[in-house]
């Protein structure tokens, strides 16, 4: 009997210790619909921006979605099917596309279409269409979960890009993040969807005040204690599961040692 138990024990702790890893590595991520544009200067292409959300239920997402404004303008944002609620800032070089649900029961599981941006092309150039993503930072790209923390589930690595080469080409010339806010001072972000829509004071505002916001309210400025802050929180998150299956691992070590000795 020994020898029949002791194997099988063995076999269902490695199923569930390979099952919970591969599921701690899907994470949600943004993409575009292609991968290449080719278009003539002073023509128009439009180009869809896709969300999946891996495993997870999700509430919202934002894409922060950069782009040389030399050789691209951004004309328009058509929302997609994806949310009922889309909407965009737009800025040079720059823009934030914000899906959300109405609520928290009627979040949004698989992929779909966040919406579809309309550029015009400037003149002849390569031009490279990211998503700005770096976890801990207020602006960064985020996906958002359906549960008590708004858990930011964004894989970064996984995020798409797409190259446009206008007319006869060029040096591909990759944006970069602009360290200003949008119009109005402040960062679209999502809120946390709320089942009572009358309440304002439960929104989750996903954006954080800035050095001049502090400094109004006779704060004094601590713009990296805070990104430290965010990061810690981010590393905590991401290690709360391993934790616990390193301690259901032990657990089950010292029964398979008991049940072996008995």
């Amino acid at each position: 009997m020994k020898k029949f138990v002791f194997p099988t024990l063995v076999f269902f702790f490695l199923f569930l210790l390979s099952a919970s890893i591969s599921g701690q590595a899907e994470a949600g991520f943004l993409n575009f619909d292609q991968s290449s544009v080719s278009v003539n200067p002073q023509a128009t292409f439009t180009i869809s921006v896709l969300v999946d959300a891996g495993p997870d239920e999700i509430t919202s997402t934002v894409a922060h979605i950069l782009f040389e404004p030399s050789l691209l303008e951004a004309q328009s944002v058509t929302p997609g099917n994806f949310f009922p609620s889309v909407s965009q800032n737009i800025t040079s070089g720059e823009m934030y596309i914000t899906g959300i649900v109405d609520t928290p029961a009627t979040f949004k599981t698989g992929a779909g279409t966040l919406a579809t941006v309309t550029f015009k092309a400037l003149k002849d150039g390569t031009a490279s269409l990211t998503f700005f993503c770096q976890l801990g930072q207020y602006n960064s790209s985020k996906i958002i979960k359906n549960d008590f923390n708004a858990t930011n589930i964004i894989d970064c690595s996984q995020n798409g890009s797409a190259t446009v080469t206008v007319g006869q080409g060029g040096p591909t010339v990759t944006p970069g993040v602009s360290l200003t806010k949008p119009p109005g001072g402040k960062t679209p972000g999502i809120s946390k969807p709320d089942d009572d829509d009358n309440d304002d004071d439960k929104d989750a505002d996903i954006s954080k005040p800035d050095d001049d916001d502090k400094k109004s309210n006779g704060e004094k400025p601590d713009a990296d204690g805070e990104k430290d802050g965010e990061k810690d929180d981010d590393s905590l998150e991401k290690t709360k599961q391993p934790i616990y299956l390193a301690s259901f691992a032990i657990l089950l070590a010292l029964v398979l040692i008991v049940l072996q000795r008995m």
